[in-house]
């Protein structure tokens, strides 16, 4: 939608999908979703890291003009 390459993502669509996506779910529809104490350093890293990536690469697209068409 904002014209990010998602190709630099590929390597967390498990982790998004399954352990992002999957928990959101589960509480959306009101299940019971407990993080381990012991995941929540690793969820909460990997997490902002996939944030800031994303946040870089749209910064990026801003700063070369690359959104624009042509």
């Amino acid at each position: 939608m904002c014209g990010v390459e998602i190709d630099q993502f590929n390597d967390k669509v498990i982790f998004v999908d399954t352990i992002l996506l999957k928990r959101r779910n589960s509480i959306a529809h009101g299940e019971d979703t407990f993080i381990g104490i012991e995941d929540l350093e690793t969820i909460t890293t990997e997490t902002i890291s996939l944030m800031r990536a994303f946040g870089d690469a749209l910064e990026n697209k801003v700063y070369l003009k690359s959104y624009k068409t042509a």
